[in-house]
């Protein structure tokens, strides 16, 4: 059960990212915008799991 919620609460930040990535490319005023936010959601993405990486070893 602990090691449940450890993998719950270390994949949340990144479900978030992507979540939060996803729903601002449909907002239709933020359309100017989606290529460079999915770069910037793409780079949050890859600086967690490197984090995460990071701080286990």
């Amino acid at each position: 059960m602990l090691l449940f919620l450890y993998s719950i609460g270390r994949s949340i930040p990144l479900l978030l990212a992507g979540t939060f990535t996803g729903l601002l490319k449909n907002i239709q005023v933020i359309g100017n915008w989606s290529e460079v936010l999915q770069k910037i959601g793409g780079m949050v993405l890859i600086v967690l799991g490197l984090w995460f990486l990071w701080t286990n070893t």
